[in-house]
């Protein structure tokens, strides 16, 4: 049933490629002049239409008067595009119900052939460093994708500048006309012409990744933060065609021959039909976007690249209809997933919640915080699930995403607590960080999950995951499912024969992350789960000894002198709003249990006016209402477009002569916006959440609330002198190496002894470099074929 729904989802693309090809093609879109199936001569030529969309139509729809709609051509986007990709979305949605099939004995052939076409078309090509440097890396599959993006712009670029000046051609040496501009400039003008219509195929797939929610992600198995390196791909691409249209209208505004050419750059619509001045704002909208979403930018300045990134979304948008309003019929159909997504996101968002709990882990530029949120149970969660927090006393307006660390709960049970972990980099973490230790109730706004598919769904028979510092935090949320799912979840049947965890980390206090049942699963000893600690930090030497070289050795006085320092902080701050635990000579800070519940409000940090103090709410109440809210999304969007399309011919109809074209773009941008977002959220979001704001209200669910947000943090690990964690309680614990891991010789020996034994899933997430080396390494073994063939994922990206 699953591969049924799969297919279902996969062929409601075939329409979409099909109507993207007509963009792409110049001589296709004869096919939509309202005529019948006779030949057609356009230009001297006899044309054959391949199909008529506006008859098909008016035959299907019944619907005679499609100019109302903006005629056949239009038309046919809504069928082409619209109801497909929500036939896809409604198939998708409906795919978590049905379980996996539990695998009984040797794989099927057809299961084999998937297997072997995901190892081809994952295979990285050379330079691997150049690429890996440029983009993370290029696998086959990746390098036709991008290949096939580009020849599509190459020959939709050819295409439509034959067509142009074809039809010239024609007019000037079989008619006889002359139009009195030199044969060079014309070209240059068609050609600029050409340049602009590659838009309209950029703006068809730029948006689809942008939703939390995008079905795309369990089409195709990619992570959110997979998709989005699709969109920056996409995003590249649109930028150099939006420039080459400008540049070269540019330089013919600039030659030609009667001076006009200022008059047409500062031209907003009173000349002509197409709104110059409005597409030049729109392009420095656009290269705001692309100057601000370069990595070294984005990862050194992300407050400052989020902000211009929303406002320049705005504005590229707007002014790019302003431009041209028949973009609509790329960009809209990618934007209504986008905001049935923002409408969910918004009344989620406007809910407040607390940290119930936290603690401090290591101390100076490797400092991290663990703190835990309460969840409702409404919330479904799952591993590598990523949430977006904001902490209104810091920033209103910055969203930080962050992996939950141990999806179920503390305690292993939904609608109890969720946590979370994050390393010291950047004035913003920072700023959490210090505001978290010094105030004793801190507002939390929260946006997801998202993602959350279990790499279970990969079929690998074995697990290898290497892990450095924080970024073990994904694949702790992964073996800690894969712990409750062996004890008897729905999905038993599909976790891997063997799980190898390699970790390392600077500081030792980073390994109290570990959860009991993950430790009580590497002690028992059956060989499922094998678990090394690395640490690779300063060796920690007393504060008096007289140190004579070692830079590790001076770093270890200094970071015990600034546990000396915490100490003193405590102890000056009688209020108890923190207190230090010290154990076997670790020195943290950590939250005091909450006695005495949270506060009921938090006023003015509430977008709406909900701000009592709640768990966090699910965005998604269930699959039907994920459903109810999308189908609303584009039957809005649907509403808009023939709104704006009303505006467009009554106002033709009354002023023929200037039609004001450009200001129909502004019209459908508002109804879209508004009936896309509006109608969702008036007709299911904010109803449902409001009686769940009412509900929480009552006496039983204070009660329950206040439950949940007296519980803190559950028990954690504690370092056993300094080769050791574990729980002193259950007398579980795991020795903690000293010195650096050794990837190479750590792949080899993985590869060696799992020859002939299956598949082989090798996860990393740590620093950057540690992962590329990683990934270099595992493809440079798998070029040898003297092994298992390691198939490597990144379990860890960053902004």
């Amino acid at each position: 049933m699953r591969a049924v729904l799969l297919f279902i989802a996969w062929a409601g693309l075939v329409p979409f490629l099909l109507m993207f090809m007509s963009l792409v093609l110049y001589s296709w879109r004869y096919a939509y002049a309202p005529v019948t199936y006779e030949p057609l001569t356009v230009w001297g030529r006899n044309e054959e239409s391949w199909v008529n969309p506006y008859t098909l139509l008016n035959s299907s729809l019944g619907y005679d008067d499609l100019d109302d709609f903006g005629g056949g051509y239009f038309a046919q986007f809504f069928v082409w595009w619209w109801v497909p990709a929500f036939t896809s979305i409604l198939a998708l949605t409906l795919i978590p119900t049905v379980p996996y099939v539990r695998r009984v004995g040797t794989r099927g052939a057809l299961s084999n052939v998937i297997h072997q076409v995901r190892a081809v078309g994952g295979y990285q090509l050379p330079p691997r460093k150049l690429w890996m440097r440029l983009m993370g890396g290029l696998t086959v599959t990746e390098s036709v994708l991008l290949a096939c993006w580009i020849a599509v712009h190459a020959v939709m670029l050819w295409n439509w500048y034959w067509g142009y000046t074809t039809g010239y051609r024609y007019v000037d040496e079989v008619v006889g006309v002359d139009f009195g501009i030199p044969r060079k400039q014309v070209n240059l003008e068609r050609a600029a012409l050409s340049a602009g219509w590659l838009c309209l195929i950029d703006f068809a797939v730029l948006f689809w990744p942008l939703a939390h929610n995008s079905f795309l992600h369990t089409l195709t198995g990619i992570p959110y933060s997979g998709l989005i390196r699709f969109h920056q791909w996409v995003g590249h691409t649109t930028m150099w065609s939006t420039t080459l249209h400008g540049v070269l209208y540019y330089i013919y505004w600039g030659i030609r021959d009667d001076g006009g050419g200022w008059k047409q750059f500062r031209d907003f619509g009173d000349l002509q039909a197409i709104n110059n001045l409005a597409g030049t704002i729109s392009w420095i909208f656009g290269l705001a976007l692309w100057v601000t979403s370069v990595d070294w930018f984005r990862r050194r300045y992300h407050q400052s690249f989020h902000t211009v990134h929303m406002l320049g979304f705005l504005g590229f948008t707007l002014f790019a209809l302003l431009h041209y309003p028949g973009m609509w019929v790329g960009c809209v159909p990618g934007l209504l997933l986008y905001a049935a997504d923002i409408a969910m996101r918004m009344t989620q968002a406007s809910n407040i919640t607390t940290i119930t709990g936290w603690r401090v882990i290591g101390k100076g530029q490797n400092r991290a915080i663990v703190f835990t949120l309460p969840v409702d149970k409404g919330v479904e969660q799952k591993p590598l699930h990523d949430y977006f927090i904001n902490f209104p006393g810091v920033s209103r307006w910055h969203w930080h995403p962050l992996t939950c660390l141990y999806p179920q709960g503390e305690q292993g049970h939904p609608g109890s607590t969720v946590t979370f972990a994050m390393k010291q980099k950047g004035l913003w973490s920072t700023a959490v960080i210090e505001e978290i230790i010094k105030t004793e109730h801190v507002p939390v706004r929260v946006n997801g999950p998202m993602g959350g598919e279990s790499i279970l769904a990969q079929g690998y028979d074995h697990l290898l995951m290497i892990a450095g510092g924080i970024a073990a935090v994904p694949l702790l949320s992964v073996i800690e499912d894969m712990v409750h799912q062996r004890q008897g979840g729905v999905n038993a049947c599909i976790v891997p024969a063997t799980v190898r965890l390699i970790w390392t980390a600077r500081e030792r206090e980073e390994f109290t992350l570990i959860s009991e049942s993950i430790m009580a699963a590497a002690g028992c000893g059956d060989g499922w789960l094998q678990i090394e600690l690395v640490f690779s930090g300063s060796v920690t030497v007393p504060v008096g000894q007289n140190l004579k070289g070692l830079p590790q050795q001076l770093e270890a006085n200094t970071l015990e002198a600034e546990g000396a320092a915490i100490n003193s902080l405590v102890k000056s701050r009688p209020e108890g709003k923190s207190f230090i635990k010290e154990a076997n000579g670790v020195v943290s800070l950590s939250s005091r249990p909450q006695s005495g519940g949270c506060p009921l409000k938090f006023p003015g940090t509430s977008a709406l006016f909900w701000d009592r103090v709640r768990p966090i709410q699910p965005k998604i109440v269930n699959r039907w209402y994920f459903l109810a809210v999308t189908a609303i999304s584009f039957f809005g969007g649907l509403c808009g477009v023939v709104l704006g399309y009303a505006f467009y011919h009554e106002y033709w109809s009354r002023y023929p002569i200037n039609s004001r074209y450009w200001q129909f773009g502004g019209v459908i941008f508002c109804t879209v916006t508004v009936c896309a977002v509006g109608l969702p959220l008036a007709m299911v979001i904010f109803p449902v959440q409001f009686v769940r704001y009412l509900m929480s209200g009552t006496k039983k669910a204070r009660a329950e609330t206040a439950q949940i947000m007296s519980q803190g943090m559950a028990r954690t690990a504690s370092l056993l002198m300094d080769e050791t964690v574990g729980f002193p309680e259950s007398g579980m614990s795991l020795p903690i190496k000293v010195g650096s891991v050794d990837i190479p010789a750590v792949l080899q020996d993985t590869a060696s002894q799992l020859s002939q034994k299956g598949r082989v899933g090798l996860y990393c997430g740590g620093p950057e470099t540690m992962v590329r080396f990683a990934a270099l390494t595992a493809w440079g073994l798998n070029d040898k074929k003297q092994g298992a063939y390691l198939h490597m994922h990144r379990a860890s990206w960053e902004l």
